[in-house]
Order: C-alpha cells, then structure tokens, then sequence
C-alpha cells in the first residue's frame, strides 16, 4: 500500500497530476491506451438512441417490465416473480467471479445504508467478491471492467426512480428522462453481452422498496 501525506489542499491538483501521468506511463508500458473506452461509449450511444426515441414519441423505451406492488422488474431471465427472478438471477453468480451492484439513486443515508446491507448480506451468503457503486457516475469510472473486462461478472441494477425532475436547458427532456435512460441504456449494453444481470426498478418509496429488496436477499441467498 502507498500512502501520500498532502500538506494543504493547494497539493491536491499535484497529486492528481501525478496519477494522470502514471496512467499514461502504465499504459505505455502494457501496450494499450487507458484512455480508450469503447464500451463506456456504447452505453452512452444507447442512451442517446433511447433519448432521440423519447423526443420522437414523448415515451421512454423501458425493458419489458412485470408488476408487483410497487417495483417492477425487467430480467434477463425466464421467471414469473420477482422473489423467483431474484433466486434464479443469483444462481448465475459463479464461484471466482464477483456480484456488482448498481444503484441508481440518491445516496442518502437510509437509502445508501440499506444497499450497504445488501451488498454485505450478498458477499457472505454468495462467497465471491462483491462491489457497490452509484450510477451514472461508475459509467465513467469502472463501467469499462463490467462490460469490456473478463467476463465472471454478474450485475444487479437497482433503480429508484427520482420523484421530483428539473427541465435541462435547451434540451427536449428532462433531468428525470435523462436519468433513467443512462440506467436502461447500461442495463441494455450489459444484456447484450450477454452478462447475467437484473433490473429492479423502485417508482414508489425508495425505503420501502430497499426493505422489500433485503428480505428477498436474505431467503434467495439462503437456498
């Protein structure tokens, strides 16, 4: 483990330089540009296609969804309940692999505890590495290992619907569309992948629907 003392906050730009310049030099070294990511853009080109269809027909294109209560779900596997889809989805978590799980939410407290929770109830039930990170903001940092890495990869997209929405300026949609065309857009990069992944989709109380989530965790994880 390295460790970096900075003094006072003026070091900090120097020490993002630093790392700038070691990516460069790494990727020098293994023969490849880091800065390359080709399947960072392709979710982002879905997103758009997903986007331009929204300004046409004022609807957003979602993965074909089943309701129950107040979640809905889109999988890449065959099931005729969520508590099934859920069971099934994490029988394709294999040993050596890891489980990623991708919120879509507003990161406060109760709701970033909660996946908190899940991701560690996941780790110990399943016994392979886990992640927990937030989109759209992963898109730009390890969206490139998901989708373009190795594969051994399973991914859960948890997505919380925003309640409220703010128009963006000069653009035929709205911060609301926008959000959640990067979540379905990723969701469609990484199924057409052919990567075991699970789309929950909250449109109701985010706690509500985490709490609902745990619990069907706990008894899938348990078989």
């Amino acid at each position: 483990m390295l460790r970096s003392r900075l003094w006072n906050t003026w070091e900090l730009g120097a020490e993002f330089l630093r790392w700038e310049v070691a990516t460069a030099i790494a990727g020098a070294l293994l023969g490849i540009n880091p800065f390359d990511e080709p399947n960072v853009q392709e979710s982002k080109d879905r997103t758009g296609r997903l986007l331009d269809g929204f300004v046409k027909t004022r609807e957003l294109t979602t993965p074909p969804p089943t309701a129950a209560s107040e979640l809905m779900l889109a999988s890449g596997v065959t099931a005729t309940s969520m508590p099934e889809a859920i069971e099934r989805f994490l029988d394709e978590v294999r040993l050596g692999g890891y489980l990623a799980l991708l919120a879509f939410a507003d990161p406060v407290p109760e709701v970033d505890s909660r996946l908190r929770e899940a991701r560690r109830l996941l780790l110990e039930r399943l016994g392979v590495a886990t992640t927990l990170g937030y989109g759209p903001r992963y898109l730009h940092s390890i969206g490139q290992l998901y989708k373009g890495g190795p594969p051994g990869g399973a991914f859960l997209l948890v997505v919380v619907e925003p309640r409220g929405d703010l128009p963006i300026p000069e653009a035929a949609y709205t911060f609301r569309t926008l959000f959640l065309a990067q979540a379905f857009g990723d969701y469609q990069a990484l199924a057409d992948r052919g990567k075991p992944v699970l789309l929950l989709r909250i449109t109701g109380d985010p706690v509500h629907g985490l709490d609902w989530l745990l619990q069907h965790l706990v008894t899938a994880a348990a078989r």
